[in-house]
C-alpha cells in the first residue's frame, strides 16, 4: 500500500498551485528565528562551528561545481526558512495565506549555547516570548486556526534530554500544528513520545540537510561524476563495501551492530569491507572520499535509527544499506513518494540477522556489490528523485523541485482538496 498522500512532480513557475498561499511571521519583538552562536569556540562533539553557519546555513563550499558544502545536519531549519522566504508562494499579506509558519527552531533554542556553539540543555530561553506572540495572533486564535500553521523542529523528534518541558509547552500549544523534524518515529518506539501525545501528534518527517545542495553554478553532479568524468563504472569503486562511524552511541543493538561490523571488516581486506573509526559523532565526515569511492555504504543507526549519511551516501553514488525499517525507509515519505522508491535504491540486512551472522551477511552483500548492473540501475533510481531529496542553494531557481518545494507541495494539494 502505497504511504504517501500524493506525488506531484512540478516546474517553473508553480503552474496549478496559485492559490495557495503561506505566510511567515514577523515577529520584531524578540529575535526567535533561529540565532547562530555569538562565538564558536567549543570543541565538544556536534558543537557548531563559524563554518557551518556560511552561505545561509549550508555551511562552508567544498565544490561549488559539484554542490558539495560542509554541512551541519541541525542547521536544517535555517536553509529552510531561508528558501520559505524566497518561495513565490509567499505572501506578505496575511489575509491572503491559507498557511502560517512559525518563525522560531525549537531545537536551536533546546540545543545550543550562544556562548561557544557547544550543544548543551539550555530549557528554551525564548519560550515564553515565542507562545506570548502565537498566543497573540488572530489566525491562531481563529476556530481551526492551529491547524493553519506548521513549525519546524531542527534536532531529533525524541530528544527528550534536550526538549524539556519548558520547550514542549510550544506542542502543546500548536497540538494541532503540523509539526516537521529530520526523523520522526512511531509512538511505541519511545516512551517519551507514548507519555506525551504531543510530541507524536501531527509530525512529519523532511530529509537531513545533506552536503549537497543544488545551485545554478552546479555543473557535475556528485552521484553521477565518476561516470561523466572518466568512464568509469560502478565496479571501479576500490571499495566494495564501507562504514564510517563510531561504537560510541547510545542505543545498545545498535552498538552490537556497529561492533560487529568493525569486527567483521578489520578483519578483511579494504577492497572487501572498509571499516574507518571516527572519534566521535561528526556529521561532516562523510565529506571524506570514502563515499564516492564505495560501492555499497553500511549505514547502521546511532543514538536513532536514522543517519544524515544516509543522505550524504546517496549523494556520493553509494548504494546505502539499511539495517532498520524506521531508518530512512519510513523516513521522508513525502520526499522519496513510494516504499518501492526505497526499496529500488538501497539494500535492507536486518540488524539483528547482521549481529549474529556477521561474515555471511558481508559475503552476502559482496555479491550485491559486484553485481555493476544491479547497482548501477539502483543509483538511476535514487537519480529520479535525488532532487527532492536535498535543500537547493537560495536563488537556484524553480528548474528542478526540491525538499523544501516537496514539503510546499503537500500544503497546496491539501488546500486544493
Amino acid at each position: 500500500m502505497m504511504w504517501f498522500i500524493f506525488v506531484c512532480v512540478f516546474y517553473a513557475g508553480y503552474s496549478g498551485v496559485t492559490a495557495f498561499k503561506f505566510y511567515v511571521y514577523d515577529w520584531p519583538e524578540v529575535d526567535v528565528r533561529a540565532s547562530w552562536p555569538r562565538a564558536f569556540s567549543s570543541p565538544k562533539r556536534m558543537s557548531f562551528h563559524v563554518s557551518h553557519s556560511l552561505n545561509h546555513g549550508l555551511g562552508e563550499v567544498v565544490d561549488a561545481a559539484r554542490g558539495l558544502f560542509r554541512t551541519h545536519q541541525y542547521s536544517v531549519w535555517e536553509i529552510f526558512w531561508r528558501r520559505l522566504l524566497e518561495s513565490p508562494q509567499r505572501t506578505s499579506d496575511p489575509e491572503e495565506a491559507s498557511l502560517f509558519f512559525l518563525p522560531y527552531d525549537v531545537g536551536m533554542d533546546a540545543t545550543t549555547k550562544l556562548s561557544d556553539g557547544r550543544l548543551q540543555q539550555t530549557n528554551c530561553p525564548k519560550m515564553d516570548a515565542v507562545l506570548a506572540m502565537l498566543a497573540a495572533s488572530p489566525y491562531f486564535r481563529r476556530p481551526g486556526g492551529a491547524e493553519q500553521h506548521f513549525l519546524l523542529t531542527s534536532i531529533n523528534q525524541p530528544m527528550s534530554y534536550y526538549l524539556t518541558p519548558q520547550c514542549t509547552r510550544l506542542y502543546d500549544m500548536c497540538f494541532n500544528c503540523t509539526k516537521l523534524s529530520i526523523d520522526v518515529y512511531p509512538v511505541k518506539m519511545f516512551r517519551e513520545l507514548k507519555r506525551e501525545p504531543s510530541r507524536a501528534h501531527k509530525w512529519h518527517s523532511i530529509p537531513f540537510p545533506s552536503n549537497f545542495h543544488h545551485g545554478k553554478d552546479v555543473t557535475r553532479l556528485p552521484w553521477l561524476a565518476d561516470r561523466e568524468e572518466a568512464g568509469r563504472s560502478m565496479d571501479m569503486r576500490p571499495y566494495s563495501i564501507s562504514f564510517m562511524g563510531t561504537t560510541m552511541v547510545t542505543a545498545t543493538r545498535c552498538k552490537l551492530l556497529r561492533e560487529a561490523i568493525f569486527a567483521e571488516c578489520d578483519g578483511r581486506p579494504d577492497a572487501e569491507c572498509f571499516a574507518s573509526r571516527l572519534q566521535t559523532h561528526d556529521s561532516v565526515a562523510n565529506l571524506r572520499p570514502v563515499h564516492a569511492m564505495s560501492r555499497l555504504c553500511l549505514m547502521p543507526g546511532g543514538d536513532f535509527p536514522t543517519r544524515k549519511a544516509v543522505l550524504d551516501a546517496l549523494f556520493s553514488g553509494c548504494v546505502p544499506v539499511l539495517f532498520q525499517r524506521t531508518s530512512a525507509a519510513t523516513q521522508w515519505a513525502w520526499h522519496w513518494g513510494s516504499l518501492e522508491a526505497v526499496a529500488d535504491a538501497t539494500v535492507f540486512v536486518s540488524m539483528e540477522h547482521f549481529t549474529k551472522h556477521p561474515k555471511a551477511s558481508v559475503d552476502d552483500l559482496l555479491a550485491i556489490a559486484r553485481d555493476a548492473p544491479r547497482l548501477e540501475a539502483m543509483r538511476a533510481a535514487f537519480a529520479k528523485i535525488a532532487f527532492r531529496m536535498q535543500y537547493s542553494q537560495l536563488g537556484a531557481g524553480n528548474r528542478h523541485v526540491d525538499a523544501v518545494d516537496v514539503v510546499l507541495e503537500y500544503f497546496a494539494h491539501k488546500h486544493d482538496t
